[in-house]
């Protein structure tokens, strides 16, 4: 997925086939807002183009998941 922008409530990397994606408003404990899915939303569309990614695992940074 060649260039994954860098977003203000999101963290992104990737292992091979694996992509870690971590929602990062700890101070909020990751709660929802407009920018965050605004940015899932366009995270999650690149990811359906990329027939080499087999695990996506979300999870949340800080005390809290989302």
């Amino acid at each position: 997925m060649g260039g994954t922008p860098n977003y203000q409530t999101l963290q992104v990397c990737t292992e091979g086939p694996v992509y870690w994606l971590n929602l990062d408003r700890p101070e909020r404990l990751n709660a929802l807002k407009a920018t965050m899915v605004d940015e899932l939303n366009d995270y999650l569309e690149r990811l359906m183009t990329d027939a080499s990614i087999r695990m996506i695992v979300m999870r949340g940074g800080g005390r809290a998941f989302c």
